[in-house]
């Protein structure tokens, strides 16, 4: 278990407001950073490797501009498995799609869970806690 102001994770959303509620739940726990599209996700990733701080978490939107949160979660593994240190990052997908297609395909990817807009708090915390990202007691 992770101590509970040390956990590092990249938010990767495209929706300012969105964006800004997560990066406020998240920085409580430990650094934050964000990304607003897959492609900066996607490089953001590969300093972190390339720098040996991988992030503990990412949690990623479906919907994004130049390449949907399903490619940047493949691309997030094929990058993971270059590196070669055997670690696979906790992916939350963050989504308003509700439908059973984009949910299997983010299972089918290797992501930890899958929780649909509007985001309770409560709920999420719920799923850092059994990931061991974040402490029983937070």
């Amino acid at each position: 278990m992770r101590g509970d102001h040390d956990m590092r994770s990249l938010v990767v959303e495209d929706d300012p407001v969105s964006r800004a509620l997560m990066v406020e739940v998240l920085e409580k726990h430990g650094e934050v950073v964000t990304a607003e599209d897959g492609t900066k996700a996607i490089e953001t990733v590969k300093q972190a490797l390339a720098a040996e701080t991988p992030f503990d978490l990412i949690c990623l939107d479906i919907m994004l501009p130049e390449m949907d949160g399903h490619e940047v979660l493949a691309r997030i593994r094929e990058l993971e498995a270059e590196d070669g240190k055997g670690g696979e990052t906790k992916i939350i997908f963050i989504s308003a799609l509700n439908d059973s297609e984009n949910i299997v395909r983010a299972y089918c990817g290797r992501c930890a869970c899958y929780l649909v807009k509007p985001i309770d708090v409560n709920e999420l915390y719920g799923h850092l806690r059994s990931l061991g990202l974040i402490e029983a007691s937070s």
